[in-house]
């Protein structure tokens, strides 16, 4: 049976045929912009997924390198600092030259002053900083890491474990000396004991005074030697011995304190969160701390009605505080605060206060999907000083020489004070400290430098990991530009047939043969 074909039939077929071949051209076209052989989903369901998840790689890739470059910026910043040991190697040989017999007290005079300028150039490194950010605090990366201070050294066997604590300021190493009131050579009760002190290296004595009975942050018991500018902080009832004054230091000859100075390491350290407590009952509340938490957080307890604890903390010393409820379960309570929970167990009252204090200094970054690496470091383990640990159950309330056999601004310090009173013995006994610092100060550059090597290999492994990602990204996603050429020559031609086609059969009709 034949069909018959009317022009309604071959118009709607040729529009057909126009818009699909119109239309896989248009897809080429789209292709040949862009470059990519899938556009939208629909152009390769499979292929789409595959891609999405090369792009999903690419992207963690992309934050890992993004991590490493913010790694290199710190590590580099701390390796170039702990890489110079030529500040220290200075010291030693000055040092050497201050024990030599040879050399009187102008020369060491002349030292001291090249050793308090070489004592200053190492305190601002130790306060170096990147991006604003100090790389030997811990995470108190806003506030430099070391101070300068006051520290004493005594060459007492009696005073070897004594805490000593130095208030005031000098710009010269005070030496003091237990004279009287008992003859010389004898022992007594530091509180019991007279002194007198020297301001110029023993060339002329005042006499100096003693307090006793001072306050918080100092002990019950404690005394102060009061030295002109500086008072000298210690336990009453430790063990001093009278000074024959006719008698050189050198000799060992009764109890000598050289106040001289120091560094005071103010970052943090890598112990777990300390709870302060401030108030009637806090100190008989048991206290912890879960989370993570970046700076201090103070917490104040304002009401306590109906099971619910009121209460209020800061995230800036004071400054300002946000009012915050939590329910109390029994004796225990759960304060969220920014970084984590403060838990408390007891009896507490409103009133009552208490001081999260985080003490984890590293600050890590993810530099792989199973790595990390810490940014900077504790200050103190490489340069030493002294340090107020902020537990008060540890500290007694002041900075104390940070606990260890090397101490470099310790050792420092001790040899600037024994050049200033021109001790040739003391300057000859500082030399193993000083070299024993030398060690742990390189000890922890090499620690810097393996981390910098460490950035070195997850970089080079994460370009390498996106050259596969994108090649394999590539062979999905990209268009063959030979075949889309081709292909777009054979759309184009296919087109313009069924345009030339068109036109010609639709000029046909019946009417023409009329």
């Amino acid at each position: 049976m034949a069909l018959r074909i009317t022009q309604s039939m071959m118009y709607n077929t040729h529009v057909q045929n126009m818009n699909s071949t119109l239309t896989s051209l248009m897809d080429s076209n789209i292709q040949s912009a862009s470059q990519k052989r899938i556009n939208r989903p629909s152009d390769d369901a499979v292929g789409t997924g595959r891609v999405l998840s090369f792009r999903t790689t690419l992207d963690r890739l992309d934050l890992f390198q993004s991590n490493i470059n913010t790694a290199k910026g710190w590590i580099n910043t701390m390796d170039k600092v702990l890489s110079d040991t030529s500040p220290i190697s200075a010291i030693l040989e000055k040092a050497t030259q201050g024990s030599n017999g040879t050399y009187d007290a102008n020369n060491r005079q002349q030292i001291a002053q090249d050793l308090r300028g070489m004592f200053m150039e190492l305190l601002n490194r130790a306060n170096t900083s990147f991006n604003g950010r100090y790389v030997f605090a811990g995470h108190k990366t806003d506030t430099p890491p070391y101070a300068l201070g006051l520290g004493v050294t005594t060459v007492d066997p009696n005073l070897a474990t004594e805490q000593f604590h130095v208030d005031g300021d000098s710009a010269k190493t005070v030496l003091i000396q237990a004279v009287g009131p008992a003859a010389p050579g004898t022992t007594l009760n530091a509180q019991d004991a007279t002194y007198r002190y020297s301001a110029d290296g023993g060339k002329t004595w005042q006499n100096a005074t003693v307090d006793t009975g001072i306050s918080p942050p100092y002990n019950p018991g404690q005394i102060r030697i009061n030295a002109g500018g500086v008072g000298v902080v210690m336990n009453g009832t430790s063990q001093v011995t009278t000074v024959n004054t006719a008698i050189d230091k050198d000799s060992n000859n009764g109890t000598w304190m050289y106040v001289r100075p120091t560094a005071i390491y103010k970052g943090d350290d890598n112990r777990t969160e300390v709870i302060t407590p401030y108030g009637a009952t806090a100190n008989t509340v048991t206290s912890s701390a879960d989370g993570y938490f970046t700076r201090d957080v103070a917490a104040r307890i304002d009401k306590i009605e109906g099971g619910v604890v009121t209460y209020s903390y800061s995230t800036d010393d004071g400054a300002n505080w946000t009012q915050a409820t939590a329910s109390m379960n029994g004796t225990k309570t759960n304060l969220p605060l920014p970084g984590g929970y403060l838990n408390l167990d007891g009896n507490i009252t409103a009133g009552d206060q208490f001081v999260v204090h985080p003490r984890r200094a590293d600050i890590n970054l993810n530099i792989s999907e199973s790595d990390s690496i810490n940014l900077n470091m504790v200050g103190m383990n490489a340069f030493g000083g002294m340090y107020k640990d902020p537990d008060p159950s540890v500290s007694p309330g002041y900075p104390t020489v940070v606990p260890g056999q090397a101490n470099l601004f310790e050792a420092i310090g001790k040899l600037i004070g024994y050049a200033e009173t021109n001790s040739q013995k003391g300057m000859q006994d500082s030399l193993p400290e000083l070299k024993a610092a030398l060690t742990q100060f390189t000890n922890a550059a090499a620690d810097a430098g393996g981390r910098k090597n460490r950035l070195t290999a997850a970089e080079q492994n994460i370009t390498m990991r996106r050259y596969s990602e994108e090649d394999g990204l590539s062979a999905v996603e990209d268009v063959d530009l030979t075949e889309l050429t081709t292909r777009m020559a054979q759309q184009q031609l296919a087109y313009n047939s069924v345009l030339k086609s068109a036109s010609m059969v639709m000029q046909m009709s019946l009417v023409n043969f009329l």
